[in-house]
């Protein structure tokens, strides 16, 4: 049997994280961020968690957004994992 107590699930690592789900989920697929798939929940493990914490700090305050930026691209974290930029 797999220990899963020190294992934080998907919507608990996204708190976290200060992520949503789905971007949980999208870290996870091509494996940033690594989880373990036991039946239908996803299970990822706290220090795997702590490590991207590490990684990539939760800033606190207001996510930019390309209206609030004179056109600018966003600094959302979400602009800095998914895009070339």
């Amino acid at each position: 049997m797999v220990d899963i107590s020190e294992s934080v699930g998907v919507a608990q690592a996204a708190d976290l994280l200060g992520l949503t789900d789905r971007t949980v989920h999208r870290l996870i697929d091509p494996g940033e961020l690594p989880a373990r798939r036991l039946g239908p929940p996803v299970w990822i493990d706290r220090a795997d968690v702590d490590a991207y914490l590490e990684q990539f700090p939760v800033v606190p305050g207001p996510l930019p957004c390309a209206d609030h930026t004179n056109g600018q691209p966003g600094a959302r974290r979400h602009d800095r994992l998914f895009t070339n930029g």
